[in-house]
């Protein structure tokens, strides 16, 4: 019987996208029960510490950069969906798949908690023994038909569930094939390491292929240092439209639609994994005010629908608010 993921047990200040962290991860999941590594690995990265750790790294990135911020990370997990099915630009239909693993979201605010950006990115996540090479699977064949060859003029109809009974919509990209713009895959190690030759790196990789008709992943960045780019430069990922007539930006539409109330409660089939994380409150401020406490950097209030529905997609989101060096913050 499988049990919760649970933070192994490693030296006090290791990080949780580190090495040390990792290697006593591996350890663990070979007594976790799970049948599925890329679900034990998936599990790890939406838990508190590892939320805590991806805010603490965010807040670094900012105070390096020169600005005053405050950062929390928010999480809520589902497995397998949504489900999708689209067409190749030669009109055949793509195999259903999942759309992806992970929907990453920043958003930023000013010193009034008013949202100013908000960028996302869609993460396929992939187990593999090589930080710079997708695997040949069966459904790894599937998920590169569908990010890599998608016909961007003919709808991707997006399901909540595997049997394609709950239809959450239809979307049309544009021109193009493919969603690079607003995608990435997550390589993750099989295994304890990396294989044996592979150039050092942190266990999170992102990355794209060179092409469609190769495996290789050039160049990879440390998911830790994408995020941060996401978060700080908006280097990766796309701008994620305000809902309303702006929305006529189908990526925009498709992330509203599967975004729903954040509801917290177990997990069926993981050992009662908690769906719902979120990490504490890092900061970083030009000035010391003793005895002034903030109110955590929330999501904006519109990005809970009015449906009484969780999201169809699991979601990671990092909130952002920013201060002037040396102006006390408001509200």
């Amino acid at each position: 019987m499988s049990k919760p993921f649970s933070r192994p047990k490693v030296p006090a200040g290791a990080c949780e996208f580190g090495w040390q962290y990792w290697n006593a991860l591996y350890q663990e999941f070979n007594t976790s029960g799970w049948r599925s590594e890329e679900r034990w690995q998936l599990a790890a990265l939406h838990s508190k510490h590892s939320l805590n750790a991806l805010a603490r790294w965010v807040v670094g990135g900012l105070k390096a950069a020169g600005t005053s911020a405050k950062v929390s990370a928010e999480s809520f997990w589902i497995d397998g969906t949504p489900q999708v099915q689209g067409y190749l630009p030669s009109g055949k239909k793509l195999a259903q798949c999942e759309l992806a693993d992970l929907l990453f979201i920043v958003n930023q605010m000013d010193m009034t908690g008013k949202l100013v950006n908000r960028t996302g990115v869609l993460l396929q996540g992939k187990t593999v023994k090589r930080h710079d090479a997708l695997p040949s699977n069966p459904s790894t064949k599937k998920e590169r038909l569908l990010l890599e060859g998608l016909c961007r003029t003919r709808p991707l109809s997006v399901y909540r569930d595997v049997n394609l009974t709950g239809h959450i919509g239809d979307y049309t990209f544009g021109i193009g094939t493919g969603l690079r713009d607003c995608a990435r895959y997550l390589m993750m190690p099989k295994k304890a390491n990396w294989c044996p030759g592979c150039t050092p790196c942190e266990p999170l990789q992102i990355g794209w292929p060179k092409n469609r008709s190769s495996n290789s992943i050039a160049p990879t960045t440390s998911f830790l240092a994408a995020m941060r780019d996401l978060a700080i430069s908006g280097t990766v990922g796309r701008v994620i439209r305000d809902k309303g007539p702006a929305a006529a930006c189908e990526w925009s539409r498709l992330v509203w639609d599967l975004l729903g109330d954040f509801k917290p409660g177990p997990m069926t089939g993981y050992g009662g994994q908690s769906r719902a994380n979120s990490s504490n409150v890092m900061s970083f401020m030009g000035s010391n005010y003793d005895g002034y406490v903030e109110d955590p950097p929330a999501p904006p209030p519109e990005l809970l629908s009015s449906l009484d529905v969780p999201p169809a997609i699991s979601v990671i989101q990092v909130n952002i608010r920013t201060f002037p060096i040396d102006q006390r913050p408001v509200g």
